[in-house]
Order: structure tokens, then sequence, then C-alpha cells
């Protein structure tokens, strides 16, 4: 059996990781278009596509954050119902 500080440690850090990573879905593609932007006026500019680009990479990593975490919710609910029913039956 886990520690308290064990486990709150594992919660913290995933916790704080998953809202790094949403953080930075959000965040990248907007600092990444910006940084892009050529100094002067260029005769081609790739900046719309490059933005177009980037916001749909940025919707495919949010729905891959929040189908991971429908997931995951799902199969801790799973482990909770047979735990639950191993419990169940293991007392007289």
């Amino acid at each position: 059996m886990e520690s308290r500080p064990t486990r709150l440690f594992f919660v913290c850090t995933g916790v704080m990781g998953l809202a790094g990573s949403f953080l930075m879905t959000w965040l990248a593609p907007k600092l990444l278009s910006w940084y892009f932007e050529p100094p002067t006026p260029m005769a081609f500019s790739c900046k719309d596509p490059i933005r177009w680009a980037l916001s749909r990479y940025q919707m495919m990593q949010l729905f891959g954050l929040l189908g991971g975490a429908v997931a995951g919710l799902v199969l801790f609910f799973l482990l909770l119902q047979r735990q639950k029913r191993r419990r169940a039956t293991s007392v007289p």
C-alpha cells in the first residue's frame, strides 16, 4: 500500500502535468505563429497557412487530451467497480 505522501506526490505531479500540457496546447501555436512573423514584408508569406495548420494541430491535441481524460475516467470507474465486487464477495 502506498503512503499518503507518495500518493499526494503522484496526484499533484499528474494534475500539474496535465495542466501544463493543456496550457502549452493552447499557447504553443499562438507563440509559434507570433515568432514566425517576418520582420519585413515578404512577397510570399506562409503566415496564414501556418496559423491554420497550428490551430488544427491545437484542436487535435485538445481532443486527444479530452479523449484520454475520458478514457482514464472510464478505466477508473471500471476498476473501482471491480474492487467493490471483490470486497463484497470476500467479506463473510
